[in-house]
């Protein structure tokens, strides 16, 4: 799965400072963002591998383009590189700053350069999985059978916002807090273009196992010159989860 790969720090090759990950998300940047075709794509790792050393990198293009979407359907979101406001629908400028929409003026928009964007993974398949794993579901029961003192903070759970939900959300057994950060790399030297990975993890486990990369997910990734701006990735995530929760209510009421 994407979040497997990402989340290795293997080498490249034996002795590379470029880890595959990394390798891995630059190629899928150059492929987005220079519009190549899938046989230019394979070309590109043909020369990859004939002028590296022996390496981890996939021989194959629909390999490699495969790391991306075993996770669930990609959704991708463009913004504009400007003020960051999601586009909507087909609007071709911003409404808010008047940027064209993609690369170029008025008579390039039918080309759809893409400018600035990002790619949403859905949380419903990982969450499905995750609770698949007995693991993850013994994990859960950590926030109801830690030992804590009152006034002591020994871990996040111990914290007032957390306290309070464990009075509301969270005393059902399989409601989750998540937690969400990004770290950026430049795929290119020379470049300000940047690739920002989010990743999500689930509070309610015990540390040992909420900061492993088993239990790591990613939530998206963000291309631009900036980092991600949160106000602006999270709309199309609350408009998921609020799908849920809806869906779950009239379960319910059912």
């Amino acid at each position: 799965m994407l979040h497997d790969v990402l989340l290795r720090d293997d080498p490249l090759y034996v002795g590379a400072k470029t880890t595959l990950g990394d390798a891995l998300c630059a190629l899928f940047v150059l492929f987005l963002t220079s519009h190549l075709s899938k046989l230019a794509l394979q070309r590109v790792l043909d020369l990859q591998h004939a002028l590296l050393p022996p390496n981890y990198l996939p021989t194959k293009v629909e390999d490699l383009l495969g790391l991306f979407s075993s996770s669930g359907k990609l959704v991708m979101h463009e913004y504009c590189e400007s003020c960051l406001r999601l586009f909507k629908g087909q609007e071709r400028r911003c409404v808010a700053c008047q940027c064209w929409r993609y690369q170029g003026g008025e008579e390039q928009q039918g080309r759809r350069l893409k400018r600035t964007f990002f790619l949403e993974l859905p949380l419903e398949q990982d969450v499905k999985e995750l609770f698949q794993d007995a693991e993850f579901v013994r994990g859960l029961a950590y926030r109801f059978e830690r030992p804590s003192s009152p006034g002591v903070l020994a871990d996040i759970q111990d914290g007032a916002i957390y306290s309070t939900l464990m009075h509301s959300f969270l005393r059902h057994p399989h409601n989750l807090a998540l937690a969400f950060n990004t770290d950026g790399v430049s795929p290119f030297k020379s470049s300000t273009y940047q690739l920002w990975p989010v990743y999500w993890q689930c509070l309610d486990l015990p540390p040992h196992l909420r900061f492993s990369t088993k239990f790591t997910r990613i939530a998206g990734l963000w291309f631009g010159s900036s980092k991600p701006d949160f106000n602006q990735f999270f709309q199309p995530l609350h408009t998921e989860i609020r799908r849920y929760y809806g869906q779950r209510l009239r379960s319910f009421l059912e």
